[in-house]
């Protein structure tokens, strides 16, 4: 018995045992109650964020304070803008509608601002067929004749513009256009400037086969 008890022990029982000395010894971390172990995850949505709107006319309003991962649409929504923002976001934000659309100021555009998302393909569609819309200067789809626009026949004349005239209502439209419902505010985004330059045409009022015409 002597004989045994003098001989190695094997390695791998060694092993455990030292494995489990260690992991007995090694401190464990108290945890209090309601306290998360990293709060650095979260740090960045404390910080504030606030957006500049400009009126048409150059009105400056009071800065609008955001609530982190809130739509840009959400904010002006609840915000006291309504002479300015009156019938907007028609669809509750669906990209369905373009009346959310709002102008960004040029030093927060996405092409040279890299905190600012670019416009995804539907709302690059949207805002397109919106700014064709507009280019009729308000002559409803129901209001003109597709086929022949000098039709009359309603007693209400509608607008003739040749199509130079119609390509510079559409730029005019689509220069730093955003739909606001499609921008989520983050705190890069703080002290983003947008402009608001009137509801745009509600395209759930067009039919689909009558868009781009």
């Amino acid at each position: 018995a002597a004989s045994w008890l003098a001989r190695p022990r094997p390695l791998m029982y060694c092993s455990r045992t030292f494995v489990s000395i260690c992991y007995a010894s090694k401190p464990t971390k108290r945890h209090r109650p309601g306290v998360l172990d990293t709060p650095q995850l979260f740090s960045s949505s404390s910080a504030p964020i606030y957006v500049e709107v400009v009126l048409d006319d150059a009105t400056e309003l009071p800065p609008l304070k955001a609530e982190p991962g809130e739509t840009l649409m959400e904010l002006l929504s609840r915000s006291d803008v309504s002479d300015a923002w009156d019938d907007a976001g028609a669809c509750g934000g669906a990209c369905a509608c373009s009346t959310c659309r709002v102008v960004i100021e040029p030093e927060w555009r996405h092409a040279v601002c890299s905190a600012m998302p670019p416009p995804q393909d539907e709302e690059l569609d949207m805002l397109e067929s919106a700014a064709n819309e507009f280019s009729h200067q308000g002559a409803k789809p129901w209001d003109r004749n597709v086929m022949a626009e000098s039709d009359h026949s309603s007693g209400e004349r509608t607008p003739n513009l040749d199509l130079r005239e119609r390509e510079a209502l559409v730029d005019e439209f689509l220069d730093g256009a955003r739909l606001s419902c499609q921008i989520s505010l983050t705190p890069e985004l703080n002290g983003l400037r947008v402009r608001l330059v009137g509801v745009g045409p509600n395209m759930m009022e067009v039919p689909l086969w009558m868009r781009n015409r």
